[in-house]
C-alpha cells in the first residue's frame, strides 16, 4: 500500500511565507517614512513656535475685529503696490539711445526705486535691531534724502561718462551705501548708531538677512533668463522643476537666519521668497511654450499645499481631542485660540525648573488689552530667577504638551495662510499688470514682454490667472478646514498679521516689485544670464542689455562715433 503523504510534509511553515511577503511591505513603509521625516526636516513652517504674547495677540484681535474691517484690510494690502506700479509705468520712457537728458521718464523711476530700497533697509533696520524706533517724519526724511541724492550721484556719472550706466547697479551701489550710512547716523543721531554699531550680534543677524535677500534678488533673474533660454527645448520642464528646489533652500536660509526670533520669519520669509517665487513663477507660466510643463509644475504646487493642508487637519484634530480632555470644553468651544489662552491663565504656579519651556515676550512688541498685559506680567512674576523672556511652562506635563503643540501649530497656520494669500495675489495681479502693459509705450522696453501683443495677450497671460483662481480656491479650502478641525478663523488670522505688521510687509511688497520690474527695463542695465542648451550640455554665455559683460559696449562705440 502506498505511503500517503500530507500536504504540510514538503515547503516552509505557511508563517515564514507569511513573513517573507510582509518584507516589501515593511521596506516600503520605512522608506516612506523616511521621506515623510526629509520632507518635514525641509519645511520652515513646522519649525517654529508662536510666543504667549503673540497668541493673546492674535486672540484679542480675532475678538475684538469686525468682519469688515478684516476684509478691508486683506483687499486693502496690495492696493498702495498697485497705485504705485501704475503711476511709475504710466512715466514715459525713451530710447537709451537718446541719452540721460531725454530720459527724465527714468530717472523719476530711479528716484523712487532708489527712495523706496532705502525705506525697506530702514524698516527692517528698525524691526531687526533692538534699541531704533524710527518715526514716521525720519522715514519721510530719508526716503526724500535717498531718493533725490541717489538720483543726482546716478546723474551725475551718467552726464560725465554714458548712459545707460554699464554695470549700473554695481557702479552705484558704493555711493548708495555711503549715502544710506549718512542718511541713518542723521536720523538716529551720533550716540544711537554707536551703540547699533556696538551690538555686533544684533548687527551679525542684521547683515545675514540681506545678504540671503541679495543672493535672491541676484538668484532669480538669473533664473528667469535660463528658463527663457531653455523655453521650447527638452530641457524646459527640468528647469521648471528647478523654481521649487531654488524656493526650498533660501527659505531655509531666512529661517536659520531669524531662528532666534521666530515671530518674525513667518512674515519674513513669504514676503521674501514665496513672494519672489510667485512672481517669477507667473512669468515663467507667461514665456512657457510647453503646456505640459505648465499643468505639472501646478500639479506640484498644489499637492504641496495639499499636504500641508492634511497635516494640519490631523495636528489640529488631535491637539483639540486632548485640550477637550484637559480643559472645561464649554469654556473655550471648539476654538484653538481660546484654549491655549486659557492654559496660559488657569494655573498659578510656575516653576523655572520645568524642563520644557516656552517663550513668553515677542521679539516684536504688540498692542495688548490691560488683561493681556497682566497675563504676561504674571508669568513673568512666577518665573523669577529665569533667563530672559523665556519661563517654564504650565507644571502638568499634559498641559505643558498641550501649549506647546498649540504654539506650534499656531505657527504653521500663519505660515500657511501668508503663502495661500502671496500665491492667490500675485499671480491675479501679475496677469492684470501684463495686459496693462501692452496697452502703454513704454512696453518696448520691457524684456519680459517681448512678442506679448495686444491681440495675444488673453492667450498669454490666461494659465497664469487659471492659476491665481487655483490658488484662491485653495485659500478658501484652507480656511475651510482649520475652521472645523480647530476653530482658527484664517481670514482673521491672515488681517491679523497683515495690519500688525503693516509696515514691514508694505516695505518689502513695493521693494520687491520695484526692484523685479527694475531687472526688466532696458534703461537699467540689467545684467542677463543666457543659457544655450547645445545637443545635451548647457553652455552658459554671459551679456546684458545695459550691463554688457562682452565688455564691447556697443553703445559707447555708437555714441563715440556720433560725437565725432
Amino acid at each position: 500500500m502506498p505511503t500517503s503523504v500530507t500536504p504540510f510534509a514538503s515547503g516552509p511553515p505557511e508563517p515564514s511565507r507569511v513573513s517573507i511577503t510582509r518584507v516589501p511591505l515593511v521596506v516600503f513603509r520605512t522608506g516612506i517614512s523616511k521621506l515623510k521625516r526629509a520632507w518635514l526636516a525641509t519645511q520652515v513652517s513646522h519649525r517654529g513656535k508662536y510666543s504667549i504674547e503673540r497668541l493673546i495677540a492674535l486672540e484679542e484681535y480675532t475678538r475684538s475685529t469686525s468682519l469688515l474691517r478684516v476684509v478691508l484690510v486683506c483687499l486693502g494690502t496690495p492696493l498702495p503696490l498697485i497705485i504705485l506700479v501704475i503711476l511709475q509705468e504710466s512715466l514715459p520712457l525713451e530710447r537709451p539711445e537718446d541719452g540721460w537728458r531725454a530720459n527724465w521718464g527714468f530717472w523719476i523711476r530711479a528716484a523712487i526705486l532708489g527712495g523706496i530700497t532705502s525705506h525697506g533697509i530702514t524698516v527692517q533696520l528698525n524691526y531687526l535691531l533692538q534699541g531704533i524706533n524710527v518715526s514716521l517724519r525720519q522715514f519721510a526724511f530719508q526716503f526724500v534724502f535717498m531718493a533725490i541724492t541717489y538720483t543726482a550721484a546716478s546723474v551725475m556719472v551718467a552726464s560725465l561718462w554714458v548712459f545707460p550706466i554699464p554695470y549700473m547697479i554695481i557702479v552705484m551701489t558704493l555711493p548708495f551705501l555711503l549715502l544710506m550710512v549718512g542718511s541713518m547716523r542723521a536720523i538716529l543721531g551720533p550716540s544711537t548708531f554707536r551703540s547699533v554699531l556696538a551690538d555686533r550680534d544684533q548687527l551679525q543677524r542684521f547683515h545675514r538677512a540681506v545678504s540671503i535677500q541679495v543672493l535672491m534678488v541676484v538668484m532669480y533673474p538669473a533664473y528667469q533668463v535660463l528658463f527663457k533660454s531653455v523655453s521650447g527645448s527638452a530641457y524646459e520642464l527640468p528647469v521648471f522643476l528647478l523654481l521649487p528646489v531654488v524656493k526650498m533652500v533660501l527659505k531655509n536660509l531666512v529661517s536659520f537666519c531669524l531662528a532666534d526670533i521666530a515671530d518674525l520669519i513667518p512674515e519674513n520669509i513669504i514676503f521674501t521668497v514665496h513672494f519672489f517665487n510667485a512672481v517669477y513663477l507667473a512669468t515663467c507660466m507667461q514665456s512657457s511654450s510647453s503646456s505640459f510643463a505648465v499643468v505639472v509644475i501646478m500639479i506640484i504646487d498644489l499637492a504641496e499645499t495639499g499636504i500641508s493642508l492634511k497635516g494640519i487637519y490631523y495636528s489640529s484634530t488631535s491637539i483639540m481631542k486632548q485640550l477637550h480632555q484637559t480643559i472645561d470644553v464649554a469654556t473655550v468651544g471648539d476654538s484653538l485660540v481660546n484654549a491655549a489662552c486659557l492654559l496660559c491663565q488657569c494655573h498659578e504656579e510656575f516653576t523655572v525648573e520645568e524642563r520644557t519651556q516656552v517663550q513668553v515676550h515677542s521679539f516684536f512688541p504688540h498692542q495688548l488689552s490691560v488683561a493681556g498685559r497682566r497675563t504676561l506680567n504674571n508669568l513673568d512674576n512666577y518665573a523669577r530667577g529665569s533667563t530672559k523672556n523665556i519661563v517654564a511652562a504650565i507644571p502638568s506635563v499634559q498641559h505643558i504638551a498641550s501649549l506647546r503643540k498649540t504654539l506650534s501649530i499656531l505657527f504653521t497656520v500663519e505660515c500657511i495662510v501668508l503663502a495661500e494669500y502671496v500665491e492667490c495675489i500675485i499671480p491675479l495681479l501679475y496677469s492684470n499688470y501684463v495686459v496693462m502693459m501692452v496697452h502703454l509705450p513704454s512696453a518696448r522696453y520691457h524684456t519680459e514682454l517681448d512678442g506679448v501683443t495686444e491681440v495675444n495677450v488673453s492667450s498669454t497671460v490666461r494659465a497664469v490667472f487659471i492659476y491665481g483662481l487655483l490658488e484662491l480656491g485653495s485659500f478658501v479650502l484652507f480656511a475651510f478646514i482649520v475652521k472645523k478641525s480647530c476653530g482658527i478663523r484664517a481670514l482673521y488670522h491672515l488681517a491679523f498679521v497683515l495690519e500688525t505688521q503693516m509696515l514691514s510687509i508694505q516695505s518689502k511688497i513695493m521693494g520687491w516689485m520695484l526692484i523685479t520690474l527694475g531687472f526688466r527695463v532696458v534703461h537699467f542695465g540689467t545684467p542677463l544670464i543666457c543659457a544655450v542648451v547645445e545637443e545635451l550640455q548647457l553652455t552658459i554665455l554671459i551679456f546684458c542689455v545695459g550691463i554688457d559683460f562682452t565688455f564691447q559696449f556697443d553703445w559707447i562705440r555708437a555714441q563715440n562715433a556720433s560725437d565725432g
